[in-house]
């Protein structure tokens, strides 16, 4: 029995030979491959990331059940010339809320102690002091206090933007008192230090980073870290930290 699909084409309009198309799966550029084109370089173009060539991957496979223009692909590395691909414009593309992965007490914060970064639990979190001479590194387990990301999640937001929150709070301010929060992969890359102007009372602050893509992460050969920084200054002046977490966007 032969099966109809019916697809609503409401608006084509056609802008240097690109076709802008509104239909009833969205709006989106129906995109003729050019030589020397790619999938990740359009992705690049288009939405700011060579890793979100998969949105084009799976927009052009949904667009050829139902449209013999438009043709599988198999293999994302290889596309040819006047091959047609469907590219979502980002405004039909579902915004999906950031998902939370990590929601840790701060009770699971380690000390490093090579560092004379002191750790104590107090009422409601533990205390984060941090001494030395030179800011440290934020490299590996990083040189202040850390959370260690589990397995699963480092899976996860390998290659992808996270947002980190961290919720701590102080009972006296100063202007030169900064906390610092930092993120590493530990084997290819970290954010760096970021740090924030700490309010008095009890505060939430976050920061976003994008997470370098590991090829072993799937060998469990790796480990992630959220690092923390009491004073920027190193002056032993403390933080009580509450609770962290990670959202992968």
């Amino acid at each position: 029995m032969k099966k109809f699909i019916l697809t609503l084409v409401l608006f084509v309009a056609v802008f240097g030979g690109t076709s802008y198309v509104m239909s009833a799966q969205g709006t989106g550029v129906m995109y003729t491959v050019k030589k020397d084109d790619s999938i990740s370089l359009l992705a690049k173009k288009y939405y700011g990331d060579v890793l979100k060539y998969k949105i084009i991957v799976d927009a052009t496979n949904a667009k050829a059940d139902i449209d013999s223009i438009f043709t599988h692909i198999e293999n994302p590395n290889t596309i040819s010339a006047g091959q047609v691909l469907w590219i979502p414009s980002t405004a039909s593309l579902d915004v999906a809320s950031p998902v939370l992965l990590v929601d840790a007490d701060a009770t699971t914060v380690h000390p490093n102690k090579e560092n004379g970064t002191l750790v104590t639990v107090v009422d409601g979190g533990v205390s984060v002091v941090s001494s030395f001479d030179k800011i440290p590194a934020s490299a590996g387990k990083t040189g202040g206090a850390f959370f260690r990301i589990n397995s699963e999640t480092e899976r996860k937001v390998t290659g992808k933007k996270i947002k980190i929150e961290i919720t701590a709070s102080v009972s006296e301010t100063s202007p030169d008192h900064q906390m610092g929060v930092a993120y590493s992969t530990a084997a290819v890359g970290n954010s760096g230090w970021h740090f924030v102007n700490l309010r008095k009372g009890k505060n939430t602050y976050s920061f976003e980073y994008k997470v370098p893509y590991d090829a072993k992460i799937k060998l469990g050969k790796t480990a992630d870290f959220v690092g923390i920084l009491s004073d920027k200054m190193g002056k032993r002046r403390s933080v009580t930290l509450h609770e962290m977490k990670v959202f992968v966007q």
